[in-house]
């Protein structure tokens, strides 16, 4: 909706003013436009031809009372306007408040993770776990899979047959995602054979405090030199296998389980909070956004009578 000055280019779509605007509230066009579902494209570059939208018919209420129809359209108008700011500030609120605890939770994971004043020892990867890829093709992935599939990046697919069932780390060994993200997985899933899986074989390890440890430095750790280039980077098994990783305590196996159970609980808190869409603040955002647009679509949607 655009009530000021702009400029556009030729292959923006404009719609200038009603026909009749003693029938017809550009303003209530508008919100049912933004009612309309995906089915108008084709991926993400397909023009929205004009006819697409001219076939389109809208329910326009009372429209033998042309005053009445007014009426409602502009009472309509006036709270979804509401709605509207109403919604924008809360999911501003809500983003910064995200912000704010993603930015926190670095903080207390890097400090966690520096164990001043606590005794340490540095081992190599390769000393703890075993690492190995997948065997799939990328193209294995079927929509609605019984099993997650993990292909190298930051999305999870899916696949109906499994290739390991364990607890393990997944992480890219081919593109531009190496080293910028890890799956930490339990169960069955399959694996893609440009990624790779970490599987802690060593008892005085807890799995999910090696995450938390690479998720949190091991980008730095590689560096660019770290990288082979072919057609794309690719990140050595050798590499990977000499990355450092901390262990408190390293004389008191008890003790430093404790505490690297410890550190677990508290990042993982931190970790529902900013990351999960069913508990966390982005499920939260997510759930303002479906109010939204539940009100408006009851609002346009009228009954027969």
């Amino acid at each position: 909706w655009v009530d000021f000055d702009f400029k556009a280019k030729s292959s923006a779509m404009k719609i200038i003013s009603s026909r009749d605007d003693k029938r017809f509230l550009l303003k209530y066009v508008y919100y049912w436009m933004s009612t309309l579902p995906s089915d108008l494209v084709e991926g993400d570059h397909k023009r929205h031809w004009i006819s697409n939208y001219c076939n389109k018919k809208l329910p326009i209420p009372c429209p033998d009372d042309s005053k009445k129809s007014m009426a409602i359209q502009s009472e309509i108008v006036r709270i979804l306007d509401i709605f509207t700011k109403l919604t924008a500030e809360l999911t501003a609120e809500l983003t910064a408040e995200l912000t704010a605890r993603e930015k926190q939770f670095k903080y207390y994971r890097e400090k966690l993770l520096t164990f001043d004043g606590i005794e340490t020892d540095s081992k190599y990867l390769g000393e703890l776990a075993t690492v190995s890829t997948g065997s799939r093709s990328a193209n294995e992935s079927i929509d609605g899979g019984l099993y997650p599939f993990y292909v190298g990046s930051h999305r999870i697919k899916n696949i109906d047959s499994y290739e390991f069932d364990e607890t393990a780390i997944v992480t890219a060994k081919d593109g531009v995602g190496i080293g910028k993200f890890f799956h930490y997985v339990t169960g069955k899933y399959g694996l893609y054979k440009g990624a790779f899986r970490i599987v802690v074989n060593v008892p005085f390890l807890v799995p999910k405090f090696l995450y938390y440890c690479l998720s949190s430095n091991f980008y730095q750790f590689l560096g660019r030199k770290s990288f082979s280039y072919i057609a794309v980077p690719h990140l050595r098994k050798q590499v990977l296998e000499k990355y450092p990783v901390p262990i408190p305590y390293p004389n008191n196996p008890y003790k430093s389980m404790v505490e690297q159970s410890r550190i677990v609980d508290i990042l993982d808190r931190f970790d529902t909070l900013t990351n999960s869409i069913s508990e966390g603040l982005p499920r939260e955002i997510e759930l303002r956004q479906k109010q939204y647009e539940y009100y408006r679509d009851l609002l346009l949607n009228f009954p027969e009578n």
